[in-house]
């Protein structure tokens, strides 16, 4: 993967390379696009299990954290990238409620049935098991959603985004587009 250094008006009216960004080849259209760098992250909700001490770490995190930097506009994108990408989101987010909902089933369960079966108990282990192996492939499907998208970061003056996670043809096509637009003075 690469690194594509755009112009921060030119991402928002989507004037990039009819070029997918995430596989090469030509892009079937442009998808409206949001960074995510900064400000508050779900994952600080998970903080709150520590009782006061983890209010406090939230509090901490929302003052002192970065300030929110982002981005948006348009970026080509072809529909085969754009499936993979929502298949993947669909695979983690199914892969976590089902196997939740296989946890609480065997809970549930084992106590309500432990008078009735013998083998009762075990399936709260079952559910257990479960949860374990669904929550290795939500973080899987996470990790490779991760790899299928663009990341991007504004820079410190504010007029250049940096789209990493890019392919290497799409870079390339910004690079040359931006050199051939310093060398034209008609550009």
């Amino acid at each position: 993967m690469a690194t594509a250094r755009v112009k921060v008006d030119d991402l928002a009216v989507g004037n990039l390379p009819r070029i997918c960004a995430k596989t090469g080849a030509s892009a079937d259209g442009f998808i409206d696009y949001e960074s995510g760098h900064g400000g508050f992250q779900p994952w600080w909700l998970l903080l709150l299990l520590l009782g006061p001490v983890g209010l406090v770490v939230v509090a901490v995190f929302l003052v002192f954290g970065r300030r929110v930097n982002r981005v948006g506009g348009s970026v080509p994108l072809s529909s085969m990238a754009l499936h993979r990408y929502n298949t993947a989101v669909r695979v983690s987010h199914w892969s976590f409620l089902a196997s939740f909902a296989v946890l609480v089933a065997g809970i549930a369960a084992s106590v309500g049935f432990r008078d009735t079966w013998t083998w009762a108990p075990d399936l709260g282990l079952v559910g257990l098991v479960a949860f374990g192996v669904g929550l290795v492939v939500t973080i899987t499907a996470g990790v490779i959603t991760g790899r299928l998208w663009i990341d991007a970061e504004l820079d410190g003056s504010g007029r250049w985004v940096a789209l990493t996670g890019v392919h290497g043809v799409f870079a390339d096509a910004v690079e040359t587009r931006y050199r051939q637009a310093s060398v034209d003075p008609a550009r």
